[in-house]
């Protein structure tokens, strides 16, 4: 969580300067490889090309992974034993780097550096002898390289081709022994290769926002992720990575806008949820701040939760505070449950 606050930090001091940038949404699917194995894919990209410079972020899920369980006697390094269940491996990484224009062919090359979250769910026996799920997921750190070559089909709809390299290590102890007894490990994911086919939609407008003075250019659509949460109130604190998706429609492009939100994340370790609702933003003291770039705002809605008891569905009142910023709007959102409140953090890119 400490990296995160610090990508915020700088986020927030960004050059006072408005920024022309043209914006970029990729949707698609493809095929992966981890864990020997050949796997579906499905993923999302959100940038912006700044005269070459490309910031953006990605998210995909490679599903149905293998788990692995290896042995090793000290002798030989380890062995592959058994397949035991599968794993959901998502990935939401910032992507960096530079696209090269020539006529409507576009090649980007792009790092990307991230969080990794694989969830495994399994089906077992419990002292009853009743089948289980057993479910929970192991977050990690990634970072790699990817290469887009995109063709424009006409000023706002182009087709991507894409492939790309994820480092990823995800294992855990299962039976530790001195040697020569065997000891096991559970492999959730390894280095992972990846490729996908999208479409890609980009507005004619530049869509970076201006929120240093009064009456600038508001956005009205936004693409963003769900980063992660901490939960400070609790017993023994903790902090959750979470992965996940949503969109945003202000209806107005007023200063205290009505909004719509749709999304899907992942929480409470391997579980996920997905959201709809609305509600309104309110802009704090612009003309004392000569600026618009402070929100606070009230959310409404429904959750509908897939956990391992099954589908929840629950109400949702949720407030947040949201600061807008040359690249992009990072929004605090909060989740009152008593000790178990928590404050989630998002960032959004303005699309139109």
């Amino acid at each position: 969580m400490k990296h995160t606050i610090a990508l915020c930090s700088i986020l927030l001091l960004v050059c006072s300067n408005p920024i022309q940038s043209q914006p970029t949404v990729v949707i698609g699917g493809g095929a992966s490889t981890t864990n020997e194995s050949l796997n579906a894919q499905l993923g999302s990209e959100v940038y912006w090309s700044m005269n070459g410079l490309t910031v953006g972020f990605r998210i995909a899920s490679s599903l149905a992974i293998p788990t692995r369980v290896e042995s090793n006697t000290g002798a030989s390094g380890w062995v592959f034993e058994e397949v035991d269940g599968s794993s959901t491996l998502t990935t939401l990484t910032g992507i960096l780097g530079w696209t090269f224009r020539v006529d409507r062919t576009r090649l980007s090359i792009l790092g990307t550096i991230g969080g990794a979250n694989i969830t495994h769910r399994r089906k077992e026996l419990d002292y009853e002898s009743d089948t289980v799920v057993v479910s929970y997921a192991n977050p990690t750190w990634t970072y790699g390289a990817m290469l887009d070559l995109s063709y424009k089909l006409t000023d706002q709809w182009s087709l991507h081709l894409g492939a790309g390299y994820d480092h990823i290590e995800s294992t855990r102890p299962m039976v530790e022994n001195e040697p020569p007894a065997k000891s096991y490990r559970a492999v959730f994911a390894g280095p992972q290769t990846w490729c996908r086919l999208g479409v890609g939609f980009s507005p004619f407008d530049s869509a970076l926002i201006d929120p240093l003075r009064p009456a600038g250019k508001r956005k009205q659509w936004f693409v963003g992720a769900s980063i992660g949460s901490i939960h400070p109130f609790e017993p023994n604190r903790y902090n959750e990575f979470n992965p996940g998706l949503f969109t945003q429609y202000r209806f107005t492009s007023e200063r205290n806008p009505w909004f719509a939100e749709v999304g899907g994340y992942q929480y409470s370790m391997a579980d996920v949820a997905l959201y709809a609702g609305g509600g309104i933003l309110f802009t704090i003291a612009p003309e004392f701040f000569a600026s618009e770039f402070l929100k606070v705002g009230l959310f409404g809605g429904v959750l509908a939760a897939q956990a391992q008891s099954g589908l929840v569905l629950t109400p949702v009142l949720s407030p947040r505070i949201v600061v807008e910023t040359h690249l992009g709007t990072v929004s605090v959102v909060i989740i009152p449950a008593w000790e178990s409140t928590a404050f989630g953090l998002t960032y959004a890119i303005p699309i139109w």
